[in-house]
């Protein structure tokens, strides 16, 4: 019976007994409670409910006020909502966990609940260090507290100014002045009620001594000192003098500290000082020497430096920058001559850390009869009474001295970056350790290394070279002179009996280049003879002829006492030609061979496998074997998983060489089949678009054979790879072979058969390759790449080589059209969609193949040109032998057989011959020229061309029957018949050249000798280059790509432009620009890698972003946002400013001060280490008055430190900035519609790739400001990291201590919430990491709302190995949920929203290329819920569509408002 059906019955019995005289019964009174108890936080945001029943009236009360119990008193059944006052602690009292009863009556029953809250947590912070000068000053400690504490201070020297009570938040303490020369420090010592003490350091440095300290007083001691009385510069008398400022020497003439007269005599064999040398302690104490002179006529001076000669002396903690050194003169009178910026001889002497920038440079003529030594610390070392020790010294800068010419073997030019020369003595060999060489050492000498030039009896240890290393000989050398000797480290040992000489722990890592014949060149020693070699390590090239040279020696030369190595290692290229076009690379098979040269007849027993290794492996997750190389491809094709191959970024590796001999049968990672017609193409399959990086290794004995059946069918190492996918880096070595027959159209490429829309970069591919056509005429290609297209992306090939030969059989196909077989090096067909603004880029590739074919088309670059190709800087030096079955129809070129609409040939050189065996039409560079609109440009040939075609055969093209534009074109060579297999040549030169270019069609205008030459003209620059056309500024946009964002990354390094323009077509421009004080030294500029660099900036250089406008009001809000990347030494405190008129300004309200320096403000702290992090800055500038023509943004360079802590200076190593590539936005600038009383609020993001792919943050400033509201947004992004991650990165936990924000968006890595909700045992600390980082924030921002991104699903790498969007979905969605409530966080929806919207509009796609990150809809997406978690509502009719189309952003942000209005209690939102 049901509570309905009781009811019911309780009436009826009611109504029947009502006549009855009867007394009623007296019911009890009645009272009972759902609970007995209840638990409260310490702060409880809200009640808890009691039910209670009742027959009667009752009432509820409590004794302690801070409970209340609402109602209080009713009649019958009732719900109370019972809630409690939080339970914090009050100024100087701690809080305490408390109770309370609550008693209920109900006529005479009564019931009881019991009230329990925790209290708040013991917050107890305390901020504050100082590091003080003697002269003493304020520290100033900021306390949070929520109890009472003491402060205990040890010392007397510090006293307490302010004498508040315990409730300040702020405390002075003074710090008096140390009147002595020793630093002190002390401990003042916090003690809170309940909880552990906290410390804050004092340390002061001691009473500086006055030093030298100023240019003159530096002349005067240099003057006093070889007087022969300096006591005045010494009054201690302890023989130390030091520096006790940084000295400018500009406009100063030096003579040498320690300068012997001009009748010494210095020999290098003698072992003895010159006279008056200086022989006590020289301290620079960290300070630095600027802008010393030093110029050399070798006739006069023996020795030049800060120093000329040291003896017993030491030389420490000095930095020399901007220093020169010019050497001149003809023949040496009476001395050999050592020179070096801190000295020319140094004589049983020390000199440690120190650190020079600076540039040696002259000519010096006519030095037979003498010796020069050169180098950046010193020229000459000798050890007499002790050893002389070189200690932690640095070298940067350049050495290009030519003092080359007139040598016999025994009198030398000896260059070394440390140290030029040494030579000791019995009682000690002179030791060199943890030196390092940075500087470019271009010589014409005889001998150079980029440690020590030349040694007899040395020690060097722990030593590093990174400068390249070139050396050769001027013209009027020595005939029976052989060779120079040069290397990374030592370039020559004289001594061969004598033990006691080692090389230990030193690594080279620059090129070491001559193109002299006979000589010695290694990559840490050239010529050694006795020395103990152990672990030391090469990863530079050696460029040098055959004969002496290797990659770790040059030579080993031995007589009665062998060198001996242990533990080194090596590899790297080797070669002789200039341009490394023959260089070889080191393998696990071959490095041993290329690793020393060893004298016939004298052995060398520790030169073996078991001393020294090839540097062939990595550590961490990738591929290793052949057997997970078949696993991975496996694993790709099937759908799988592949994360156990792929590091934190995604990218899957190889680690070392591979052995793929056991591999029988392959099938291509990224199985896929396409069809192409009407140009469109449709891929099916699994196509490869993840990232696959060799990281320079080779596959080795991969010999496949393969005959596909399929039409269609991309066949390679790679089948196809498209949709941004990435392959680099990778060889496939000589011992690899191809073996081709299909039986169906198809694509083969050694490495892949279709790319499109993707990228392959830094490829050498030494296979073999022989194929054989199938029979009907459809299209086929044979290549490094088979078929390269663009759809909705560009597609890149850059940076690959092809060596191995190239045989194909193309007697099944009698199509000389795109429906033939198609041959090449580098690519056999290359086209684009209908209609597509995309491009196929080949750039700087290099055929060697020899190709030979019976096909109609091949080439050395790319067969078809089609559509939309653009080929730069490519080289084919490979032969290509062509008989194609039909006789004349042939269509050969060795950079491309046709070009078709928007093509492009540029800087491309043909030095190979082109020899058609049946009369093909041939060109040296092209073939068939067939479109009006292809541009051929700074193109050379040098090839000859063979055909019996006499009509359509030439240096540049077989026929151009277009108006195509020529210009700067080389046409050399030969052309000549076949005359089977005789040729007849006709013999080319400056006056005939024109009429063998080729056929000229009747429409060609440009063909003509003032486009084609023979030779350049005199003065002609092929980087003369106009910047484009530009049209509007704002927005304006930077975003660079690692395959290049040409032409705007071009401009950068013309030094006609030295600028960037927007990437996005409009009219923005970033240049780079010079303070007044540094004005004189111009700036470095570079690409790399896609990147555009700018090298040592310093204080008030800056980044000068400039937008023509027709005219800005007063008052207009300008979005501002910029990426800067720094290497170690960037400059590091930087400043936004604006120009009004011509007044620069900053917003205050922005700005930071440098923890060194109070005085000090900034706009953007960089910071550097090993592991990127980016400082991002998100502004919005108000104009304080209107601007009419032009709007100025800088980013200036302000204080005196770079990101290492050294002092700035235009000579640092290390010390380039640069612009980051997508997927962040490098920068972005655009004028926001957005009203002067818009609310104000401070916004702090967190988060990885997720959140800077396609620029969300911005996008959300943006769409605030249309909405009428002004974020100022701080954000640390960085790729793969976890919110655990961001509890130590140094710009997150500096964002985060800043402090004053009012929301804070987290980001966790992508599946981590996923990872949680599968399993929260196992990843319990993904979640108590989130509330750790949260509860972080809010210590410093105590009004924050901290909201928890939920990412979202994706297809790309398998969903993340979660099988489905759906279930990647429920597991992100569950944990974030999870992780939010633990945290006390607000959720944003995002992943939701992505899953609506894939559903509603599957037409939209909001992910990139990679099928995991945001697309640019995708990113407009998340920026919208973010925006409505932060605001609620509706968006109106203003809301900025971001550069989406309108009706797009409409439909996203009706997505976002359905996701997140309405729904704000899922996602724990309580906007007040």
């Amino acid at each position: 019976m049901n509570l309905r059906h009781i009811f019911s019955l309780a009436l009826i019995l009611s109504f029947g007994l009502s006549g009855c005289n009867k007394p009623e019964p007296v019911e009890e009174d009645r009272l009972s409670l759902d609970l007995t108890s209840l638990s409260f936080a310490a702060s409880s945001a809200s009640g808890q409910s009691v039910s209670l029943s009742s027959n009667c009236a009752w009432e509820a009360s409590c004794e302690e006020n801070w409970v209340t119990i609402s109602p209080a008193s009713g009649k019958g059944d009732a719900v109370l909502s019972i809630s409690v006052e939080d339970n914090v602690a009050e100024p100087g009292k701690a809080a305490a966990a408390r109770s309370a009863r609550i008693v209920f009556k109900a006529g005479e029953a009564s019931a009881e609940v019991q009230i329990s809250q925790s209290a708040e947590t013991i917050v107890f912070a305390v901020d504050g260090k100082a590091e003080l000068t003697a002269a003493g000053g304020t520290v100033v400690v900021k306390v949070d507290y929520n109890s009472s504490y003491t402060v205990d201070i040890p010392v007397d020297w510090i006293s307490r100014v302010d004498s508040k009570a315990v409730a300040s938040e702020t405390l002075n303490f003074a710090v008096a002045a140390n009147e002595s020369l020793d630093e002190r420090s002390a401990v003042i010592t916090f003690t809170p009620e309940g909880a552990a003490p906290l410390s804050v350091n004092i340390s002061q440095e001691g009473a500086p001594q006055k030093g030298i300290s100023t240019s003159e007083e530096l002349l005067a001691f240099a003057k006093a000192w070889n007087a022969g009385d300096a006591s005045a510069f010494d009054p201690d008398g302890d023989g130390i003098y030091f520096l006790g400022a940084d000295i400018d020497m500009s406009g100063q003439e030096w003579i040498p500290i320690g300068m012997p007269a001009s009748t010494a005599s210095l020999a290098y064999n003698s072992k003895e000082s010159l006279p008056n040398p200086f022989t006590a302690v020289f301290d620079g104490r960290g300070h630095r020497i600027s802008n010393l002179s030093l110029s050399v006529d070798i006739q006069s001076t023996q020795v030049c430096g800060l120093f000329g000669s040291l003896n017993g002396a030491i030389v420490r903690d000095l930095i020399l920058d901007k220093a020169s050194l010019t050497v001149r003169g003809s023949g040496i009178s009476t001395s050999h001559v050592a020179l070096g910026f801190i000295a020319g001889q140094v004589v049983s002497s020390t000199i440690e850390n120190v650190n020079v920038q600076g540039n040696i440079s002259g000519k010096a003529t006519s030095v037979s009869s003498r010796n020069v030594a050169a180098g950046g610390i010193c020229g000459l070392i000798l050890s007499t009474t002790s050893s002389s020790r070189l200690s932690s010294c640095r070298f940067s800068g350049s050495i290009t001295l030519d003092i080359g010419e007139k040598y016999s073997n025994t009198n030398t030019a000896v260059i070394g970056g440390i140290a030029a020369a040494v030579s000791s003595g019995s009682s000690g060999i002179a030791r060199i350790e943890s030196c390092v060489n940075e500087a470019t050492i271009d010589v014409k000498s005889h001998r150079a290394a980029g440690i020590v030039g030349n040694a007899y009896l040395v020690e060097i240890d722990n030593c590093i070279n990174e400068g390249p290393v070139s050396c050769d000989y001027s013209e009027n050398y020595v005939a029976n002179v052989s060779g120079v000797r040069m290397g990374g480290i030592l370039a020559y040992c004289s001594e061969q009996n004598v033990k006691g000489q080692k090389i230990s722990s030193c690594v080279n890592n620059g090129l070491i280049s001559t193109q002299e014949a006979g000589s010695v060149a290694g990559g840490v020693c050239g010529l050694i003879k006795c020395y103990d070699v152990s672990g030391c390590r090469n990863y530079g090239d050696v460029i040098a002829p055959e004969g002496m040279r290797g990659l770790l020696v040059g030579v080993l030369q031995s007589s009665t006492t062998q060198s001996s190595f242990s533990d080194c290692a090596l590899r790297g290229r080797i070669g002789a030609r200039a341009d490394q076009s023959d260089a070889v690379q080191a393998d696990s098979e071959n490095y041993l061979s290329l690793g020393a040269t060893i004298i016939s007849g004298q052995a060398c027993d520790s030169w073996n496998r078991d001393n020294v290794k090839f540097i062939g492996t990595l550590s961490g997750k990738g591929i290793a074997t052949a057997e997970e190389l078949l696993a991975f491809a496996k694993a790709w094709n099937a759908g799988e998983s592949i994360e156990r191959w792929q590091d934190g970024d995604f990218v899957v590796n190889l680690l070392g060489d591979i052995d793929c001999s056991s591999i029988a049968e392959w099938e291509p990672i990224g199985k896929a089949t396409f069809t192409w017609a009407s140009n469109a193409i449709t891929v099916s399959g699994t196509p490869f678009t993840g990232h696959f990086d060799g990281n320079g290794f080779s596959l080795k004995k991969l010999n496949l054979s393969a005959s596909p059946s399929e039409a269609g069918t991309a066949w390679g190492l790679f089948g196809a790879v498209t949709d941004g996918g990435i392959v680099e880096n990778l060889r496939l070595d000589g011992s690899c072979s191809f073996d081709y027959t299909p039986t169906a159209s198809s694509d083969f490429g050694a490495i892949a058969g279709l790319v499109c829309d993707a990228c392959v970069r830094g490829i050498v591919n030494d296979a073999s390759i022989s194929a054989k056509a199938h029979s009907g005429n459809s299209r086929m290609t044979v290549a490094s790449i088979g078929f390269a297209y663009a759809k909705s992306a560009d597609t890149v090939l850059s940076n690959i080589k092809s060596n191995g030969t190239i045989n194909v059989d193309g007697s099944g196909n009698t199509s000389n059209g795109a429906t033939g077989t198609h041959v090449a090096g580098i690519a056999g067909f290359a086209s684009i969609e209908q209609n597509s603004a995309s491009r196929v880029y080949i750039r700087s590739c290099v055929s060697n193949s020899s190709v030979t074919a019976s096909v109609a088309r091949s080439s050395g670059i790319v067969a078809a040109a089609n559509k939309g190709t653009v080929i730069e800087d490519c080289v084919n030096n490979g032969c290509n032998t062509n008989s194609f079955a039909t006789t004349g129809g042939g269509r050969i070129g060795n950079i491309s057989c046709i070009t078709g609409s928007g093509s492009s040939l540029k800087g491309c050189i043909n030095n190979g011959d082109l020899i058609s065996t049946t009369s093909a039409r041939a060109g040296g560079l092209v073939s068939l020229v067939n479109s009006a609109d292809c541009k051929i440009s700074d193109c050379e040939n040098h090839g000859r061309i063979i055909s019996d075609e006499a009509s359509y055969r030439g240096t540049v093209f077989g026929y151009c029957n277009n108006d195509c534009g020529f210009n700067a074109v080389i046409a050399r060579g030969d052309v000549g018949s076949y005359n089977d297999g005789n040729p007849q040549m006709t013999g080319l030169d400056a006056a005939n050249y024109m009429q063998y270019i080729g056929k000229v069609g009747s429409n060609c205008s440009t063909a003509t000798s003032q486009n084609i030459w023979w030779t350049a003209p005199e003065g002609y620059d092929p980087d003369d280059i106009p910047l484009p056309e530009m049209s509007g500024a704002l927005p304006s946009i930077w975003t660079f790509t690692s395959s290049g964002t040409e032409p705007y990354t071009r401009y950068w390094t013309l030094e006609k432009h030295r600028c960037i323009p927007a990437t996005d077509g409009t009219a923005g421009i970033i240049r780079a620009v010079r303070g007044e004080s540094s004005a004189a030294t111009p700036l470095s500029y570079s690409v790399s890698g896609g990147k555009p660099y700018v090298s040592n900036m310093v204080k008030d250089d800056y980044l000068l972003f400039s937008f023509p406008v027709s005219g800005l009001d007063k008052g207009t809000a300008i979005q501002f946002n910029l990426t800067l990347c720094p290497s170690a030494n960037t400059h590091k405190y930087w400043l936004l400013e604006w120009c009004e008129g011509n007044e620069w300004k900053s917003n205050p309200e922005q700005l930071s001060t440098a923890p060194e320096d109070p005085e000090l403000k900034y706009t953007a702290r960089l910071y550097y280490n090993s592991s990127y992090q980016y400082s991002t800055v998100n502004s919005i500038i108000r104009l304080g008055s209107a601007v009419s023509d032009t709007l100025r943004i800088r980013m200036r360079a302000v204080g005196d430190k770079t990101c290492s802590g050294i002092s700035e200076s235009t000579g640092n190593s290390s010390a380039s900035l640069f612009l980051p590539l997508f997927g962040f936005s490098a920068a972005y600038c655009n004028r926001l519609s957005m009203p002067e009383s818009a609310d104000r609020k401070r916004i702090l993001c967190l988060g990885n790739s997720f959140s800077y792919y396609n620029a969300p943050v911005w996008k959300l400033q943006e769409l605030a400001a249309s909405q009428g509201h002004e974020l100022e947004i701080q954000c640390n992004l960085k790729g793969s990291q976890t919110l655990q991650n961001h509890c130590s990165l140094v710009l997150s936990t500096e964002a985060v201590a800043k402090g004053g924000y009012d929301y804070a968006f987290i980001q966790d890595q992508s599946q981590n919430p996923a990872l949680y909700q599968s399993d929260p045992v196992t990843n319990a600390s993904v979640s108590s990491w989130c509330s750790t980082l949260s509860d972080n924030i809010r210590r410093s921002s105590p009004s924050c709302t901290v909201i928890l991104e939920n990412t979202w699903s994706y297809s790309g790498s398998s969903y993340g190995g979660y099988v489905s969007y759906d279930n990647f979905d429920s597991l992100l969605a569950d944990g974030t949920a999870s992780m939010a409530k633990a945290a006390g966080d607000w959720i944003s929806p995002i992943g939701q929203a992505f899953a609506l919207c894939r559903s509603r509009y599957p037409e939209i796609n909001l992910y990139h290329s990679d099928n995991k990150h945001q697309g640019a809809a995708g990113a407009y997406l998340k920026a919208c819920v973010n925006y409505l978690v932060l605001f609620g509502g509706r968006f109106d009719s203003n809301a900025a569509d971001c550069g989406l189309d309108s009706a797009t952003a409409a439909k996203l942000r009706s997505v976002a408002e359905e996701t997140v209005c309405g729904n704000e209690a899922y996602y724990y939102i309580e906007r007040q």
